[in-house]
């Protein structure tokens, strides 16, 4: 069965095979997810994450072999969405638009999803301290 992914390539949106989500279908018990990105042509480990330590949600990316494709995978509990970037520029350009939204988590606790906090935990940090941490430039 053939999946369907977004595919950003010359400035445009457009669909196109999702061959990670293809891989995961001929998934074994003993692999995991990373083995299929790499059987999908993509390196195992992400070229760039964006998330913390107590993120419900994140996105990875990944770089193919040849490195002129992109794979980023962004997930939030049990919702998952693949998207591929046919050139290092369009997927670093994209990167940076979902960075700001996954740093913010971990300074505003209601931007948090539910059930999951942040850490320290803010009520611990004084105003002029939690000013410091959001005017910081993060990772």
């Amino acid at each position: 069965m053939t999946t369907i992914a977004l595919h950003y390539r010359d400035g445009a949106w457009t669909s196109g095979p999702d061959p990670v989500e293809e891989a995961t279908e001929a998934q074994t018990v003993e692999e995991d997810w990373r083995d299929s990105v790499a059987r999908a042509g993509f390196n195992r480990h992400p070229f760039a994450v964006y998330s913390g330590p107590y993120s419900y949600a994140y996105a990875e990316m990944f770089r193919s072999a040849d490195g002129t494709t992109f794979f980023m995978n962004i997930a939030h509990g049990d919702c998952e969405q693949h998207l591929y970037f046919h050139s290092v520029v369009d997927a670093l350009e994209h990167a940076a638009r979902w960075a700001p939204a996954f740093a913010l988590q971990h300074d505003d606790p209601d931007l948090v999803s539910p059930g999951v906090r942040s850490e320290p935990d803010l009520e611990d940090v004084d105003d002029e301290e939690l000013a410091a941490l959001r005017q910081a430039p993060h990772p």
